[in-house]
């Protein structure tokens, strides 16, 4: 492949764009970091989801992700949605990473239903994890219109995170619920495309 060859021929060239993008990503999740624990953060910040969300995006993921463990590792709604395009960001960036040093095969497998044929477990997995978020949503929507305990965000975005988006979207529209938070209705369909980057280099391994 093209991108393979240009990769091969100048890795110093990528190396030198990959460290300078998760330096300058290191960086400003940094000052964001600072500036969430000092100031009122709220629900969330739109000047940091862009910025480290395009960091992210562009390649420096991995230095965003340093930032936060190191210095703002509890979760909380401000910097909800940026964890999960980090988190996101993170899985494509490995996939894409194995795929141009040579771990996919020349010629591109789309045989869905074959893959899953040979790998029914796998169907049987993904199905069980996509009802039990199916369901999450629905006890969480009861359980806030009664008002009782809530299943925590974390748990619902986790779950949607290992396999259960399309679940999770379903519980969004049918339930209408989550749907007016930028981490779900941003978040959930970005985790859907890495969980398909992430089926068709399964499909795709030599």
């Amino acid at each position: 492949m093209v991108l393979r060859a240009c990769l091969v021929e100048e890795p110093r060239v990528i190396a030198y764009y990959l460290g300078g993008v998760n330096l300058v990503g290191f960086l400003a999740a940094l000052m964001c970091c600072a500036y969430l624990a000092w100031g009122e953060a709220g629900e969330g910040n739109g000047v940091v989801d862009v910025v480290l969300g395009l960091l992210a995006v562009c390649g420096g993921a991995l230095g965003i992700a340093l930032a936060f463990l190191g210095f703002y590792l509890a979760a909380n709604r401000a910097t909800m949605l940026t964890r999960v395009i980090v988190a996101c960001s993170l899985v494509i960036d490995a996939v894409v990473a194995l795929a141009v040093s040579g771990h996919v095969r020349a010629v591109w497998n789309w045989n869905v239903v074959g893959f899953f044929g040979a790998h029914e477990w796998l169907l049987w997995v993904l199905g069980a994890v996509n009802v039990v978020v199916f369901l999450a949503f629905a006890i969480d929507k009861r359980a806030a219109i009664r008002g009782s305990a809530r299943v925590k965000i974390v748990t619902l975005l986790g779950l949607s995170f290992f396999g259960g988006s399309v679940g999770a979207l379903l519980g969004m529209h049918v339930f209408h619920h989550k749907a007016r938070k930028n981490y779900f209705y941003i978040g959930v369909p970005l985790m859907l495309v890495m969980q398909l980057v992430v089926l068709w280099f399964a499909m795709s391994l030599l």
